[in-house]
């Protein structure tokens, strides 16, 4: 099975591709550059425009039709989401 669904709060669901190396490595570019620690949370950085980058990269249906489909909080959502595959999966202990 070379997909993974996500699923945000709202319920929508979402096939997401699985990531060759290299994409895997573009998207902790962009989101490492995307979310700022600051006080009290998080600041995104240019959301709009790296969340789309985010988007045409993981998404199985990666079309401009499909992505402009998606609300733009739905968009930071799925973003979110891909972070915490990439960077919380890594600290999974395998079985």
């Amino acid at each position: 099975d070379d997909k993974m669904e996500i699923q945000l709060k709202n319920k929508k669901k979402y096939d997401v591709k699985e990531f060759t190396i290299a994409d895997e490595a573009k998207l902790k570019d962009i989101l490492m550059k995307m979310v700022k620690t600051v006080e009290g949370g998080v600041e995104i950085i240019e959301p709009n425009y790296n969340c789309l980058r985010i988007l045409q990269i993981a998404l199985v249906d990666s079309s401009d039709e499909s992505i402009k489909k998606i609300k733009d909080e739905d968009r930071i959502n799925i973003a979110l989401e891909i972070q915490k595959l990439l960077f919380e999966g890594n600290e999974k202990p395998s079985k």
